[in-house]
């Protein structure tokens, strides 16, 4: 037997769904970390297969913001070592923390190495 719903109940689901919607959109978005109130989706990954100590971040979008994209790639940098390794010292070989200016963009997007220190 189908049940089909009626005007009434049919808007109160709609609305329902809508809500519920919503506030998983709200959600995912208090997960974001901003930097300088801008969200980059910085990312990181190992270096190589051998040595997943050594790693690459990448932030793109430094238009939106040098110093920004700069605190972002160290955050993703510390991540990157706490997730893999429990560890938040890292030993940069290109760094987010160099002097302001020393770091060019490669493109839109600022590109640091390094390696994860394990005790």
């Amino acid at each position: 037997m189908t049940h089909i719903l009626s005007g009434r109940g049919a808007r109160t689901l709609v609305l329902a769904l809508m809500a519920g919607a919503m506030l998983a959109g709200c959600a995912r978005n208090a997960d974001r970390v901003t930097f300088n109130g801008v969200f980059y989706k910085q990312k990181s990954k190992a270096a190589s297969k051998d040595n997943r100590e050594l790693f690459v971040v990448t932030v793109p979008r430094v238009n939106r913001g040098y110093d920004g994209a700069l605190a972002a790639g160290a955050y993703e940098g510390k991540r990157y070592c706490v997730q893999n390794f429990g560890t938040s010292e890292i030993e940069w070989y290109r760094s987010p923390l160099a002097p302001r200016g020393t770091v060019q963009p490669d493109g839109n997007k600022l590109t640091f190495t390094g390696k994860c220190v394990l005790w």
